[in-house]
């Protein structure tokens, strides 16, 4: 178009902008803003707020900010843009500044703004601010509106305070599919799984139809609460839906009855979606099989998801070193914890190393595994230590013990665990030396309890 001489206008540069943003490719973005500037368009609202929306898409706030400023007039849209900008990019505290600054310009925020701004509220110290925006809502009189119910649940669900998300999704009059899934993923995300179930059977009773997200959310309650009558009634509903080959629910589903301790089911389930299957299958199918004491089970399922060139991920390690404690596979599972990195790529973190502290212990090589924890790159945590003091008692390690039990007194004073687990081994120890004693003064003694 240019090349032919064809003069663009504002539609023009909107519609290039739009792409540029939707690519996020901020060099082919500041091409166009410098033609723009060209033919001084660049103070018009319209196309003023595609230039800073562009902007803020590729991650540069600053000049989205001085064209936001730079404006000659603002109107609503302008505000609600910029209010999404700073969404986007996680930038609370400058979302709540602006829409401070928005009420204090004589724009009065509609619909959208609201959920925009409440959408930035993302934890229990949001709190105070996502009740004062729901003040303004009520001030306004746009509360009962369709879709502003959906926000504030959101806000009340993220700030920790899902009672009060149920009392706003009761007062709603009309409860839409989106307002019960909101309703149900808070109760998920906050393990209120018994309450996350009975609500889904609220909604039945409502003749409200699932989707693929109720669904999805529903079994992993049942999940939560091993409660596999539950799910597999959750399972017909997603058949009777047609949502089986849907991934999340598929993933759900064979973790459900993972967790449940049902193989059989999971396996089927893995193996009738053959072309359906992503890390997060294989991994449910890995972590149900260490989880339920079958090393060997996801051992093999593991060699199976490699040969299909899955990339294993983090979850995946976790599981293996879990399967190989269980079956004392100590020498595998430390040649599993060499390749993470060396060939996959995985940097390990607390996780994998209490992972493997746990292996060694398991098997009585508790010197060993004290070794590891004091060469490993970052600092250990309080809970790496306890594994470790968990098999020194197991095996009445009372040197190690001593050791150890000092590094968790002094990361957490205030934790009973380390002397109660210490005077177990100490316990332990002196029944041992005892008993060895009286064995040795008397060996008849020795005998009888040795049958």
């Amino acid at each position: 178009m240019v090349s032919m001489d064809v003069k663009p206008n504002d539609v023009t540069f909107i519609n290039a902008l739009g792409a540029s943003a939707a690519l996020a490719s901020l060099p082919h973005g500041m091409d166009i803003h410098s033609k723009v500037i060209c033919y001084c368009l660049e103070s018009q609202v319209l196309l003023g707020t595609a230039l800073f929306t562009m902007y803020g898409k590729c991650g540069s706030i600053r000049n989205a900010r001085r064209i936001f400023d730079n404006l000659l007039f603002r109107d609503l849209v302008t505000w609600n843009a910029m209010l999404s900008v700073y969404v986007l990019n996680a930038l609370v505290k400058d979302a709540f500044a602006l829409y401070e600054q928005m009420s204090g310009s004589n724009v009065i925020p509609d619909k959208f703004t609201y959920n925009t701004v409440l959408s930035a509220c993302c934890g229990e110290s949001d709190l105070e601010q996502g009740h004062q925006i729901h003040t303004d809502i009520i001030f306004y009189g746009i509360e009962i509106q369709a879709g502003i119910g959906t926000g504030l649940i959101g806000m009340y669900n993220k700030c920790g305070r899902v009672e009060a998300a149920r009392k706003e999704f009761e007062r709603q009059h009309c409860k839409d599919l989106a307002l019960w899934n909101i309703m149900l993923a808070g109760y998920v995300q906050s393990n209120m799984a018994t309450k996350a179930i009975q609500l889904y059977l609220e909604m039945v009773d409502s003749k409200i139809h699932p989707n693929e997200f109720t669904l999805t959310a529903v079994v992993c309650a049942c999940s939560t609460l091993a409660n596999l009558a539950q799910g597999k009634e959750v399972h017909i509903a997603v058949v009777d839906g047609g949502y089986e080959t849907d991934n999340g629910v598929q993933n759900a589903l064979v973790h459900m009855y993972s967790k449940c301790g049902n193989m059989i089911d999971a396996w089927n389930l893995f193996e009738k979606h053959y072309n359906h299957r992503d890390i997060i299958s294989w991994n449910a199918m890995i972590t149900g099989y260490a989880q339920h004491g079958y090393g060997k089970e996801a051992l093999e399922v593991y060699h199976k998801m490699l040969k299909q060139e899955i990339k294993a991920n983090d979850i995946t390690f976790a599981s293996i070193f879990s399967a190989c404690a269980h079956v004392g596979l100590v020498d595998d599972g430390l040649e599993y914890f060499e390749s993470m990195n060396r060939v996959h790529g995985i940097v390990p973190c607390f996780e994998h190393y209490a992972g493997i502290i746990d292996l060694l212990g398991k098997v009585g090589r508790v010197s060993e595994a004290k070794e590891f924890v004091n060469r490993i790159p970052i600092q250990p945590d309080v809970v790496m230590w306890k594994v470790l003091l968990g098999s020194c008692k197991v095996h009445n390690d009372v040197k190690p013990g001593n050791y150890v039990a000092d590094r968790i007194v002094e990361l957490d004073p205030e934790s009973t665990l380390a002397y109660v687990l210490l005077s177990n081994i100490y316990a332990s120890y002196e029944d041992v030396e005892r008993i060895e004693l009286d064995c040795l003064t008397e060996p008849s003694l020795c005998l009888q309890m040795k049958l």
